[in-house]
């Protein structure tokens, strides 16, 4: 009889497989990272780069000029200095971020974004000059900010935060969408720079706003909207420094998630992408700020935004958030099943980007990793035979999200052994012998993980013969041989796994094919033949 275990401790094992799982994770979210554009850089144009700074293209004397000249008492200098500089810094390659911080830019810069709130005695022509002057800043401050960490800190340090925010605030639309480019720059960089705009007061700033634009209180250009949540995206990243403020972080997510809940039913691509990079962002983290996303119901609109038409960056950014979601527990990962995840899993296991694909097969081994209810979710959900026939003729980096996935489908072994009865039906053994060549030392041991566990239950439903015949199969298959290769491996824990497998279900026929004849001096045990020996 399977022994049946407290369902508390099954819940561990299940969030322990995720666990181990979870720890290969480190390329997925590499290759995430370096997908994911964090700093976009204001280009000035064609014309402007062409015939007003071609002269001066690595001039630091002129550099130098213009920098100093922001200290004028002629207005008229400092602006067309500023617009030297900043055409300067637009450039398309190789702009002289690091000269002009040389020059004392960014001091010069924090003074002149300085409220101007005094308007006697200032005629109104100079009041627009010293508006474009502060746009011409701003501008100057976002390429900045574009630059190395090294440069976009000295950016967030530099005190000029709290005018840039003022002129958020209080600017026109062309100013508050220059602004807001900036502070996503800042943002995009890592987290010493988002605490600066959260103690600056930014993040309410930009939430409030995007409040006003989601109700259609302010008619204004979609793109100051798309930067809005481009650097609304940013402010959720989230680095491995953040670990020790995880209160701080709920608190940030319960703030943020309601917004990105309603940008979630935006029709405009670019910013139905970068929320749903927010949320996978927001994700990527610990159980409780999942949480707070389950709370909202969220993972129901994110399957919708799965299963829509959308584009390729809308679908693999949906595709992040709910993998990220089934990573954390067990009542989370069934949201995620119980959203209709699975059904919409074929039409995406059916498209044509790889790392898709792949994220897909990633998700659907994590939720094979969890309860027998959620695995025989994956069963009867009828991915198990497109998930074969991906091994067969996929790419290794989907190969082996899918060994990930049929290990974790017959992980159950004998308390539900029809789930590993389907997956091999399906034809999963022969693959995965194949799979054994594969030279990736955790994969092969996920595949011997994945034929101790059919074999086992294979033992406990032996033929009328007495024979397992999934050994049978395995055997067939060209698995014995390759276990029996892989016995010398390097790695001590397969040749362990290895050595068990073949010493508990190969035993008797390893000793009929290796061990020599045994002669007994015993003639009684000799059939004689009638015709006697011919010697």
């Amino acid at each position: 009889m399977p022994s049946q275990l407290p369902q508390n401790i099954k819940d561990r094992q299940a969030n322990l497989l995720r666990q181990v799982r979870d720890q290969n994770l480190v390329e997925i979210r590499k290759s995430k990272q370096i997908e994911e554009l964090q700093k976009r850089r204001g280009i000035s144009s064609s014309r402007e780069l062409e015939f007003e700074f071609e002269k001066e293209d690595g001039d630091s004397t002129q550099l130098e000029y213009h920098t100093l000249r922001l200290d004028s008492t002629d207005i008229n200098e400092i602006a067309d200095s500023a617009k030297h500089l900043r055409i300067a810094l637009s450039r398309f390659s190789n702009p002289p971020i690091a000269t002009v911080l040389t020059f004392g830019i960014l001091e010069k810069c924090v003074k002149l974004m300085h409220p101007f709130t005094g308007d006697m005695g200032i005629a109104p022509a100079e009041r627009e000059l010293i508006k474009s002057i502060q746009f011409e800043i701003a501008w100057i401050i976002t390429n900045i900010a574009s630059g190395t960490s090294y440069q976009t800190l000295a950016v967030a340090r530099s005190g000029i935060i709290p005018g840039l925010l003022y002129h958020f605030i209080n600017g026109d639309d062309e100013m508050k969408g220059q602004v807001i480019w900036a502070f996503g720059n800042i943002a995009g960089d890592d987290s010493t720079c988002r605490n600066i705009l959260f103690n600056s007061g930014v993040l309410n700033a930009v939430l409030d706003f995007i409040k006003i634009l989601i109700n259609g209180q302010r008619d204004i250009d979609i793109s100051i909207f798309r930067n809005c949540v481009w650097t609304l995206s940013n402010l959720c990243r989230k680095d491995a420094s953040d670990e020790d403020q995880q209160q701080t972080r709920l608190e940030f997510c319960a703030k943020v998630y309601p917004i990105l809940k309603m940008l979630l039913f935006c029709s405009d691509d670019t910013i139905l992408t970068d929320t749903l990079s927010a949320i996978g962002h927001l994700t990527d983290g610990e159980i409780e700020e999942i949480e707070i996303a389950i709370q909202l119901d969220i993972p129901p609109i994110l399957v919708d935004v799965l299963g829509s038409k959308g584009s390729d960056s809308i679908t693999k950014a949906a595709m992040r958030a709910i993998g990220n979601i089934v990573t954390g527990d067990d009542n989370q990962t069934q949201a995620i099943v119980n959203a209709g995840f699975l059904n919409v899993s074929h039409k995406i296991l059916e498209c044509k980007h790889r790392s898709i694909i792949r994220e897909c097969c990633w998700t659907i081994s994590n939720i094979a990793a969890g309860t027998e209810l959620q695995v025989q979710a994956v069963i009867d959900s009828c991915l198990v035979p497109r998930l074969l026939d991906l091994l067969k003729t996929s790419e290794f980096k989907i190969q082996k999200e899918i060994c990930w996935a049929i290990s974790n489908l017959t992980s159950k072994r004998l308390d539900c052994p029809s789930q590993t009865h389907y997956v091999v039906r399906q034809g999963c053994i022969g693959a995965l012998c194949k799979m054994l060549d594969c030279g990736d030392t955790r994969i092969i041991q996920v595949i011997l993980d994945a034929i101790e566990n059919i074999l086992i239950v294979g033992e406990a439903f032996t033929d009328q013969q007495g024979a397992n015949q999934y050994a049978v199969v395995i055997e067939e298959e060209g698995g014995l041989s390759r276990i029996e290769n892989l016995q010398n491996h390097q790695k001590e824990e397969i040749y362990e796994k290895c050595k068990l497998i073949i010493d508990k279900y190969y035993s008797e026929e390893v000793d009929l094919a290796c061990d020599p004849p045994e002669f007994s001096m015993l003639t009684d045990n000799i059939s004689v033949p009638a015709e006697g020996f011919a010697f």
